[in-house]
C-alpha cells in the first residue's frame, strides 16, 4: 500500500486485469471509492463516507457489491421481472427479509465460492443470530439465487450447493391446528382486535395476509369475497353466524374490517402475526402460530361432515395434499378412539 493510501478505513486490491480498486472499509462492509487517491472525485467520496461513519449513518444502502458476488446477484434478482418481480406482494415482503439476511451474512463473497459446507455454515450462523425458520428459508433462497445466476446472469456455475442441506427447524406445531381450549381462550379475550382477528381466521380459513386486506365492501349478502394474495384464488365465503354477530358489533373505523388498537389497518401480516403470537405466549401456548387457525378451519369443516372438496371451497386450497396434511393429526385421534371403542365392544 502506498503513502497515498494512508487514509483511515481505506483499503485496496488488484483485480484480475491488474487494475487497483479502492474501497472504504467500515464495520465489515466495503464501499467503493472512485478514481485514485488524491483525485477530486476520490477525496470527495472519501470525505462523504468518513463523515457518515463518524455520525453512525454509513449503512448498507451505500454498499457496493463486486460483480459476481452474492450481494451482486441479490441486487440483480431484486431488479429482475423474472426474479423478484414475479413474486406475489406477500412473498416479496418475506423475500426482502431473507435476502437482507443473506447479504449481511455472505453478500461480499463470490457466489462461485459457495459450497455445501459454506451454505451450512451460513445456515448455522443465521440460526444463532435469528431463528431456525429464518435459517431454513435463507437456504431455500440461496438455491433460488443460484438458479437465477445461471439462467439470467449467465454465470458458469456448477451443482447447486444448497440442494440437500438439511433443515434445522424441527418444531412440528407451527402449522398444526390449535387445541380447542386455546381457540376458546383467545375468542374470549378482552381485546376486541384480538377477538376479531382470531374469529376471522378460524371462521374463514384464510391466511393472515388475506384477513388484514378484507374490506367492509367485500361483504355482500352475508358472504365475503376474497382474492387470496398468495395464489390469486377467488373465494366467496358465507359468514358463520358467530363471525356475523361479531362483525355487527364492530365499528367501521376504516374501509378495512380489521384495524389495530390505534384504529388503523395492519401494515403487514407480520404485524398481525406478532400480535397473536404475543397473546399465545401470555397464556403459555407459544408453540402455536396464527397460520394454525387455517388448519382449525379445515378440521372444523370436516368434523361437521363436509367433504374435502367442500372444505377446500372455503379455505381455497388447490393442493388437496396440503389440506389433508392439516387434517392428518385430527384424523389420527378420531380413528384411534374408534379403534379402542371397537376393541372394547368386542370383549
Amino acid at each position: 500500500m502506498t503513502d497515498n493510501l494512508k487514509l483511515k478505513y481505506v483499503t485496496s486490491f488488484k483485480d484480475r486485469h491488474g487494475k487497483r480498486r479502492f474501497f472504504f472499509r467500515y464495520r465489515g462492509q466495503k464501499f467503493k471509492l472512485p478514481g485514485k487517491p488524491g483525485s477530486s472525485e476520490f477525496m470527495a467520496t472519501y470525505a462523504r463516507y468518513l463523515t457518515a461513519a463518524e455520525k453512525g449513518e454509513l449503512g448498507r444502502t451505500d454498499l457496493g457489491y463486486l460483480k459476481v458476488s452474492i450481494g451482486w446477484v441479490v441486487e440483480k434478482f431484486l431488479a429482475s421481472d423474472v426474479g423478484f418481480g414475479k413474486l406475489k406482494p406477500g412473498t416479496q415482503r418475506n423475500y426482502r427479509r431473507w435476502l437482507d439476511t443473506i447479504k449481511a451474512e455472505v453478500g461480499r463473497f463470490q457466489i462461485s465460492d459457495l459450497s455445501p459446507v459454506a451454505v451450512r455454515a451460513m445456515r448455522d450462523s443465521i440460526k444463532i443470530k435469528s431463528a431456525a425458520t429464518t435459517a431454513d428459508m435463507c437456504v431455500m433462497v440461496v438455491s433460488v439465487l443460484w438458479t437465477f445466476a445461471i439462467e439470467f446472469c449467465q454465470l458458469p456455475l456448477g451443482h447447486n450447493p444448497a440442494l440437500g442441506v438439511a433443515r434445522v427447524h424441527t418444531n412440528k406445531t407451527s402449522r398444526e391446528a390449535w387445541p380447542d381450549h386455546v381457540v376458546t381462550k383467545l375468542l374470549a379475550s378482552s381485546d376486541p382486535v384480538l377477538r376479531l382477528a382470531v374469529s376471522l381466521l378460524v371462521h374463514t380459513g384464510q391466511r393472515e395476509g388475506d384477513v388484514i386486506r378484507m374490506k367492509w365492501a367485500d361483504i355482500r349478502d352475508d358472504e365475503i369475497f376474497v382474492v387470496q394474495e398468495k395464489t390469486g384464488t377467488k373465494v366467496w365465503i358465507p359468514l358463520h353466524r358467530d363471525l356475523r354477530a361479531l362483525l355487527d358489533q364492530t365499528p367501521h373505523v376504516s374501509d378495512f374490517i380489521l384495524n389495530s388498537s390505534l384504529g388503523r389497518p395492519f401494515s403487514s401480516s407480520q404485524a398481525l402475526y406478532e400480535k397473536i403470537k404475543t397473546a399465545l405466549k401470555k397464556i403459555g401456548e407459544g408453540g402455536y402460530v396464527p397460520h394454525g387457525l387455517r388448519a382449525n378451519a379445515a378440521v372444523r369443516l370436516v368434523d361437521a361432515g363436509c367433504t374435502e372438496d367442500q372444505a377446500a371451497a372455503i379455505t381455497g386450497h388447490r393442493d388437496m395434499n396440503v389440506l389433508r396434511g392439516y387434517l392428518r393429526s385430527r384424523n389420527q385421534v378420531k380413528l384411534a378412539r374408534q379403534a379402542i371403542r371397537k376393541l372394547e365392544a368386542a370383549r
